[in-house]
């Protein structure tokens, strides 16, 4: 099984000094995936607002600190999501996604076709098939190209 999306994302270095930091890297980013999911979640103020309504469920479950006195998860404002997004390295985040997303499909079983359907037959029957196709489109042209046009050569006036 792929390590969840916490565990993938936890691979991202945090470009944050250490002192300071409130937030793990690895939930703010979270965040960012899982308001990006939801339609209409595209910006980072559509992210903070979706962040601002989560439950203390979601919150735990995407890492946020808990705060003893309160009594309550903290989550991050927009401004926090804003400074992190700006400085986290897009190259390293992009390979993260996409190796989550490798992991996530798996090698497929066969090849398939465009409507999903396993196509029939291996590498050697799909290509006869396509030099038969080949050989039938050559001569399907010519026969079809009608009495040849005379040539000027051939032609006198």
């Amino acid at each position: 099984m792929p390590p969840g999306l916490l565990d993938a994302l936890a691979r991202v270095p945090d470009p944050r000094d250490r002192r300071g930091v409130r937030f793990k890297l690895v939930t703010l980013l979270a965040m960012g995936v899982c308001a990006m999911t939801c339609a209409g979640h595209n910006s980072l103020t559509a992210i903070a607002e979706w962040v601002r309504r989560c439950d203390q469920d979601a919150l735990a479950r995407l890492g946020c600190p808990f705060d003893p006195f309160a009594g309550r998860f903290r989550a991050p404002g927009e401004r926090t999501l804003r400074d992190v997004f700006a400085r986290v390295d897009p190259g390293a985040l992009t390979a993260v996604g996409f190796a989550r997303l490798a992991a996530l499909t798996g090698a497929p079983a066969g090849a398939l076709g465009p409507d999903g359907v396993p196509e029939r037959g291996g590498q050697a029957a799909r290509a006869s098939s396509y030099h038969r196709a080949a050989r039938r489109s050559r001569w399907t042209a010519s026969a079809c190209a009608g009495p040849s046009a005379p040539t000027a050569a051939g032609h006198s006036s």
